[in-house]
């Protein structure tokens, strides 16, 4: 962890805390410091580990000093951190190599101090093997503890040394032994291969150990009690050709003790050189399986193609190779690929299913649209006979089906809410709702035009007059009556303004004198001024006021001006009300405010309402 400071300073306060650690500094011996880069893969944790060194050297209580020791050959990588290469060169010390004086003490002595003396003739051969060869200590140390064995034996280190094939072959004689006794082990030989191919790191064109738990070298096919013998003969006390560490079980390490086996044993060789090119795919596949084990085996860990595809390949070729883990990842990984596969099918077919469907669906509204386009047509001649001049037999037959039309439409303007505020609904609908007093009036006009030219017809046509007066009357009564209603209450009767002419229309008066108008003579209404002159002047225009709208407006204008104002009184219908005050003196009765002086029409229609003078 780092502090406040972004610095990793928690091997100083591991140090600080330690009793005595003033008087007694702690002194820090980093042995083969080169396993920093090559037993650990990240290089931020490589970062973590040599902070953290750094931090506690430099500290100035000068709690902790740290001595390191590595190969000369990684010197090279001290270069990515710039304060640890610079250590290196100004407070390091190179330890030079054996001259053959110091070589042949460091032979003999510590044998003579054993009690046992070695032969002039071997100490000059391992000398002679051994001065000027780059990392030969290991394979002399080797050796020496095969001499060390002899001795103890009996057996004189001179032909010890014959056995051994001397320092060069003394170790890769004995891996290769002991590989030669595996036959009696079942996958014993297998077994062995690929234990010291996956304890090989190549970096680069150099071959380093590689520190791994035990049991990820062990494949899903080999027998544990066979994989434990194979790993007990190389590791055997006597031998010592790989190191254990740790625990037995998934804590156990393993590693290879002297790393100039890579070198020397020609069988290895020729296994790293066979297996070069899956190396870098196989710690690809390793850490893979391992990130998605530890991770709990999330589906989303999984390989898909093309790294799927590469693993496949790889597992025709190793099988016998591959860990239960990296077996169980390629399993996982092949199952949720076949299952995305099955999906996709899936999608695919419920694709077609729908486009089916849908295709279907397109042929249903073809046809709907079809039969739509056919009852448009007939609905279109429908309107053609009636106001195109059709000839009245058409006529005739047309007007039962416009009569349904307007009923339809009436159905779908109109619903159950209407009731609630027929005047706010009919601003908001006002276009359907004058759509449909035009049907109505258009089929009043029309049953009235034939029935005054053909009095034959008239029998036939009264009902369908009679039916569609009364449908006219309900609309104005519930659409446009309120907003009268509304004026007379307000006592909002209105002017007439006699300046302007009858082409204003509705724009002549204002108040309930504007909206009664309205009612009657625009298309917001009854509709009565058919030719759009100002007035009602024939019996047709006057026909096509409902006689309840009218006794509605009588009845309205008289019970808000206490039964003074209405449609004419005794007088006659040009005559002045006097008792009228809410009109023009020289239109003093409703008749003469919303008629004026025109043809006798209207009061003829206000008569046959059944409507009296007051």
């Amino acid at each position: 962890m780092q502090n406040r400071d972004g610095q990793y300073d928690g091997l100083r306060r591991i140090a600080a805390a330690l009793p005595e650690s003033t008087d007694l500094p702690l002194i820090i011996l980093v042995d083969q410091f080169e396993e920093v880069y090559t037993l650990c893969s990240r290089p931020e944790e490589q970062n973590i580990f040599i902070s953290n060194l750094l931090h506690a050297a430099n500290d100035p209580a000068q709690q902790v000093s740290v001595i390191i020791t590595m190969r000369s050959d990684f010197l090279a990588e001290t270069q990515h951190y710039s304060q640890l290469n610079e250590l290196f060169s100004t407070q390091g010390y190179l330890v030079p190599a054996m001259n053959a004086k110091n070589m042949r003490l460091a032979i003999s002595e510590p044998a003579k101090q054993a009690g046992y003396k070695l032969t002039e003739a071997a100490v000059s051969l391992l000398v002679e093997q051994a001065i000027g060869r780059d990392g030969v200590l290991p394979l002399l140390q080797f050796t020496l503890s095969q001499v060390w064995i002899g001795l103890q034996e009996g057996k004189d280190p001179d032909v010890t040394l014959r056995d051994l094939g001397g320092v060069g072959g003394a170790l890769s004689k004995e891996a290769q032994r002991i590989y030669d006794g595996l036959s009696e082990i079942p996958r014993g030989q297998a077994i062995a291969k690929r234990v010291f191919v996956g304890l090989v790191d190549e970096k680069g064109t150099q071959n380093t150990r590689h520190r791994v738990a035990l049991y990820k070298l062990r494949s899903h096919k080999d027998d544990p009690k066979a994989f434990r013998q194979v790993i007990e003969r190389f590791s055997d006390r006597g031998v010592r050709l790989i190191t254990l560490s740790g625990e037995i079980g998934s804590s156990e390490m393993v590693e290879v003790t002297h790393e100039a086996l890579f070198n020397h044993w020609n069988l290895l060789s020729q296994w790293l050189e066979h297996k070069r090119n899956d190396r870098p795919f196989e710690r690809r596949l390793e850490s893979a399986a391992t990130h998605w084990n530890q991770m709990h085996r999330p589906e989303g860990l999984l390989w898909r193609s093309p790294d799927l595809d590469l693993l496949a390949d790889f597992v025709r070729r190793s099988n016998d190779d591959m860990t239960p883990e990296q077996m169980e990842f390629f399993q996982a990984s092949n199952q949720a690929e076949i299952h995305e596969q099955q999906q996709k099918r899936q999608r695919e077919r419920q694709k077609i299913i729908f486009l089916s469907v849908l295709s279907a669906l397109f042929g249903v509204i073809a046809i709907l649209l079809f039969w739509f386009y056919l009852q448009q047509s007939q609905a279109q001649k429908t309107i053609e006979a009636v106001f195109l001049g059709s000839d009245t037999e058409n006529i005739l037959k047309a007007l039962p089906d416009l009569e349904k039309s307007a009923s339809k439409l009436r159905d779908e303007v109109e619903t159950p809410q209407t009731s609630d505020n027929p005047d706010k609904y009919y601003r908001q609908k006002k276009v359907e709702i004058n759509k449909l007093f035009a049907y109505y009036r258009n089929i009043l006009t029309e049953t009235g035009r034939l029935g005054q030219e053909n009095q034959q017809y008239k029998n036939q046509l009264q009902p369908i007059a009679d039916r569609t007066e009364k449908a006219l009357a309900e609309l104005i009564s519930k659409y446009r009556i309120s907003q009268l209603k509304s004026d007379l209450k307000q006592n909002n009767f209105g002017k007439y303004f006699k300046e302007k002419s009858v082409t204003n229309f509705q724009n002549q008066y204002s108040g309930a004198l504007r909206t009664t108008y309205e009612i009657l003579f625009t298309t917001s209404g009854a509709g009565a001024d058919l030719n759009k002159d100002g007035f009602v002047g024939d019996p047709q225009e006057a026909a096509q006021m409902p006689c309840q709208t009218l006794k509605e407006i009588e009845e309205l204008w008289r019970k808000a001006t206490d039964e003074k104002c209405g449609w004419y009184n005794r007088d006659g219908y040009y005559a002045n009300d006097k008792d009228c005050k809410k009109l023009s003196a020289d239109r003093g009765t409703l008749y003469a405010s919303i008629f004026g002086h025109n043809t006798d029409d209207a009061i003829n229609r206000i008569k046959q309402c059944g409507i009296p003078p007051r």
